[in-house]
């Protein structure tokens, strides 16, 4: 595996993943809404996830399941399960949803097994850590097929945005 940079945040501070984790862990469930609504990026996945002929589909930063639901909804007989800093949603997407969803960090992928899932999927999660290499090596144990990164893209010279996924 080559060494890997974070480009997609550049420049970053050494504080940036704590006050990103201490942000979304503290949105509490009136801020849910958005997170319910299925976007385009939600549809995409989902055919692609059928496509692929995946069966066990894991997504880091899931918020309430919103990607998560949708690949359940339109792939018959698929597992999906994911993490996410913040309790309110994970409850809220348990609850309303049924999905199996679990309050946790980039530091839990450290625990689960070798490739316990087909595909790992990442909507807006990586811009959110600043050191991305341990991650990825845990993403890539984890899984036996597909890594799925739907992120936000920066110009590694300018840092500023050059392509968003809505």
């Amino acid at each position: 595996m080559h060494p890997t940079t974070n480009l997609i945040t550049e420049p970053v501070t050494p504080g940036e993943t704590t006050k990103a984790k201490k942000y979304w862990a503290s949105l509490g469930d009136t801020d849910l809404g958005f997170y319910e609504v299925e976007q385009h990026w939600s549809v995409h996945l989902a055919e692609l996830i059928e496509k692929l002929g995946i069966k066990k589909v894991f997504e880091f930063g899931c918020h309430v399941g919103r990607n998560l639901r949708s690949i359940k909804e339109k792939v018959p007989g698929v597992k999906v399960a994911g993490i996410d800093v913040n309790a309110a949603a994970i409850k809220h997407g348990k609850e309303k949803y049924g999905l199996d969803l679990k309050v946790g960090d980039h530091n839990l992928l450290s625990k689960i097994k070798t490739n316990t899932f087909e595909a790992i999927i990442t909507v807006s999660a990586l811009d959110h850590i600043v050191s991305v290499e341990k991650l990825i090596k845990d993403m890539v144990r984890t899984t036996s097929r597909y890594l799925i990164f739907i992120e936000p893209c920066k110009d590694g010279v300018s840092g500023k945005l050059v392509q968003y996924f809505n």
